[in-house]
């Protein structure tokens, strides 16, 4: 399945279309966008990233 239509996978796609995934120096700019497309996945099934587990705070 593509989620193509959904704007955090695009944006991660056209990085890698664009030669992104060869470039080192834009190392930052992927994993920041592969974060996006994740945490937009999670969301459509109702999911969320937390940033600590629960009862660890």
């Amino acid at each position: 399945m593509c989620d193509a239509n959904q704007p955090a996978a695009a944006a991660l796609i056209r990085f890698f279309t664009e030669g992104g995934g060869h470039d080192t120096s834009r190392s930052a700019e992927g994993a920041q966008l592969l974060m996006e497309w994740t945490k937009e996945g999670m969301a459509a099934h109702g999911w969320y990233w937390a940033k600590t587990a629960p009862g660890l705070n």
